[in-house]
């Protein structure tokens, strides 16, 4: 029995019972919220200068947009246009923005038991699988699983929406 209780020191702590055990804690949503769209809102903002490169470098407007549709993470869109506009190929743009968004899928190890989503809302959500959504996510954990579910859609959202409107 002493050894089951050392093995497990964090079931101890009162902020990781919550989550560990699954009960639902009540939150305040307005909270959560003014932390994502004060996330959501400036780095959304960005979209500007990701058309603005992507227009210099020789991508069509239309392009532009359909590369932040389909291709949502900022740090590879911008190294798509940036191998592209300096005469790469597109297998090493394609390469490049690949190494760039593995991390994602670390993100999505992380978050999958957070957020609880199967089948086709899976692919849905591993859209907006981003720095900025598990960053305001993981900041919730004090608040329960609820709140970092809501935190992580509520961002992830929002940046797809402002960064898609922008350019």
């Amino acid at each position: 029995m002493r050894f089951a209780s050392r093995a497990r020191p964090y079931l101890l702590r009162r902020d990781f019972v919550a989550i560990r055990q699954n009960v639902r804690v009540s939150f305040d949503q307005r909270k959560v919220l003014r932390d994502s769209l004060s996330v959501a809102i400036p780095v959304g903002s960005y979209g500007v200068a990701f058309g603005a490169a992507a227009v210099s470098s020789g991508f069509t407007v239309l392009q532009s947009c359909l590369l932040s549709l389909l291709l949502f993470s900022g740090a590879s869109q911008f190294a798509v246009v940036g191998v592209m506009g300096a005469g790469g190929g597109v297998i090493s743009a394609v390469a490049t923005a690949s190494l760039l968004g593995l991390r994602n899928m670390f993100y999505g190890f992380r978050n999958s038991p957070i957020l609880g989503v199967r089948g086709i809302k899976k692919i849905a959500t591993a859209q907006i699988t981003i720095d900025e959504s598990t960053g305001v996510s993981l900041l919730q954990e004090s608040r329960g699983k609820d709140a970092m579910r809501y935190g992580f859609f509520a961002t992830g959202i929002g940046v797809f929406i402002f960064w898609n409107l922008f350019p």
